[in-house]
């Protein structure tokens, strides 16, 4: 029996060294942090015997030595492994709370955070996994959150915790990189009410929730950061309410819950992958006030079948729809008469290079009502990165020219071999170069009277034409712009034509 209570007072005292301690009162044990100040932090508390815990309060005050000190700060360790711990109350003193203060105190299942604590350290709440509720209190002042533990490796300061109860009620601050938000990966986490004093969904926030499907944004909530919902698959709806004039990027990527969504007049850009990968959407609507599409803004959302961009868009970026593997059809809404400015376009990804805008999508008609703007190709590491919109399109069959349009882009339709019907408008005055090469399953085309030029190799390789009609207007045949349409039988130029470019009809066997 001595030899028993011996290696207990021995275990103890090695216990012990682990925390540097002034003095105890109750059970607790401090250290002074600063004698001019007078104050001291909580560095262990006992949990046995007599003072075996299941209340931790946290006094305002101590005495020793007939001062009185001021307990400001829970220490690293401090009540760690309390397993009969089941309720914790802050003074209103306390600023921080340490690394592991409360890890392993598993049969705490609430806990509140109040508004005078600015920050909690690393695996503060490790290994409580019965903690059901967190309420983190309302405060103008940003709270400071150190990440947790799950399986060893790291992640949200909760992740150990099965939250169902979550009150976000002032700004956080935290690692926001993949995974780590407090409340990341919660499969249980069904009530969460955001405070007045938030007014910035934080990046990550929501990551990986399933267990709830809306959420409700206080007045107070005017900017939705970089990533605030990404990869909060659970989203199955979302409206943009009037207060929010913000939507960083990737706000809303991997929400692959969401199935329609629509972008409220009052928001004038869409960031870069906004919504990207959220494969469950089926429709989507531009509000009038959105000027620009960022870059991958619609990558991989697979199951888009069509997609409009409004004639207020004027500029969508690159990869906006790499990985539409959905997409059929597409329309360009004709320019108002106060926006006349070009649909500027970036280029889209063909094995990782840059490539037409639309590649990956398996576009079979196109309605262009808007005049377009592009980089025609682009040189690099010794070869050339084609990037017109459609050029070797492998699906698309139809396109509808709008009458807004007057000249018909170089390289628009290049090598978009399935193309086998064109409608071109009474105002197109110009057909680019190369604007129908290898347009092998083009067999006619109507020339209306506007078109005065075709540019060098405009119809080269159409090897489906067998005859040809130039139109009443035509004044110039570039450079090559019938070469090789091999099955042409005959040709007439008429009288209105007065010049025929170097290999105009070169193989035209």
């Amino acid at each position: 029996m001595k030899k028993k209570i011996f290696l207990l007072i021995s275990s103890f005292l090695c216990m012990m060294q682990m925390f540097a301690y002034s003095f105890e009162e109750g059970g607790i044990y401090y250290n002074i942090t600063s004698s001019a100040n007078m104050t001291v932090e909580v560095t262990y508390g006992r949990n046995y015997g007599e003072y075996k815990m299941t209340t931790v309060s946290i006094p305002n005050s101590v005495q020793h030595d007939d001062k009185v000190y001021y307990v400001t700060c829970i220490g690293s360790h401090a009540f760690s492994g309390c397993t009969d711990v089941s309720r914790v109350i802050f003074n209103s003193y306390i600023t921080s709370v340490g690394s592991y203060a409360f890890s392993g105190c598993n049969n705490m299942t609430s806990i509140t955070i109040p508004a005078n604590v600015t920050s909690i350290g690393n695996y503060a709440f490790s290994g409580c996994f019965n903690l059901t509720s967190v309420n983190i209190e309302d405060s103008e002042q940003t709270l400071s959150l150190g990440y947790g533990s799950m399986n060893g490796s790291n992640y949200g300061l909760f992740a150990d915790c099965p939250l169902s109860r979550f009150y976000w009620g002032r700004p956080l601050n935290y690692n926001t990189n993949y995974g780590l938000s407090p409340i990341a990966n919660k499969s249980k986490l069904r009530d969460i009410t955001i405070g007045p004093n938030v007014s910035t969904i934080s990046a990550y926030m929501f990551y990986g929730n399933t267990a709830f499907n809306r959420i409700t944004l206080p007045e107070t909530v005017t900017a939705l950061g970089n990533h605030a919902f990404d990869g909060f698959i659970g989203l199955k709806s979302f409206t943009i309410p009037k207060q929010i004039t913000s939507i960083g990027d990737y706000a809303f990527a991997g929400c692959t819950g969401l199935t329609s969504f629509t972008i409220p007049e009052w928001i004038t850009s869409i960031g870069a992958s906004t919504f990207s990968s959220c494969t469950g959407l089926t429709s989507f609507t531009i509000g009038s006030g959105v000027t620009t599409i960022g870059n991958s803004a619609f990558a991989d959302c697979t199951n888009l079948t069509s997609f409009t961009i409004p004639n207020n868009v004027n500029s969508v970026g690159n990869y906006a729809f790499s990985g539409c593997t959905g997409i059929k059809t597409l329309k360009f809404e004709k320019g108002k008469e106060t926006n006349k400015e070009k649909l500027t376009l970036g280029y889209g990804a063909k094995g990782g290079a840059g490539y037409g805008l639309f590649y990956d999508c398996p576009l079979e008609s196109v309605d262009i009502q808007r005049t377009l703007s592009y980089q025609t190709s682009y040189y690099a590491s010794g070869q050339y990165d084609y990037r017109s919109p459609f050029r070797e399109h492998p699906t698309l069959k139809k396109a509808t020219i709008g009458e807004e349009i007057t000249y018909i882009n170089d390289c628009l339709f290049d090598w978009a071999t399935q193309l086998n019907e064109v409608i071109l408008p009474n105002t197109a005055v110009t057909i680019g170069n190369n604007a129908f090469n290898h347009c092998e399953s083009l067999k006619s085309i109507d020339i209306p009277a506007s078109v005065t030029t075709f540019g060098s190799e405009a119809f080269s390789n159409c090897i489906g034409f067998e005859s040809f009609t130039i139109g009443s207007g035509v004044t110039t045949i570039g450079n090559s712009a019938f070469a090789d349409c091999t099955n042409l039988t005959s040709f007439t130029i008429p009288n209105n034509v007065n010049s025929v470019g170097n290999y105009a009809f070169s193989n035209c066997i």
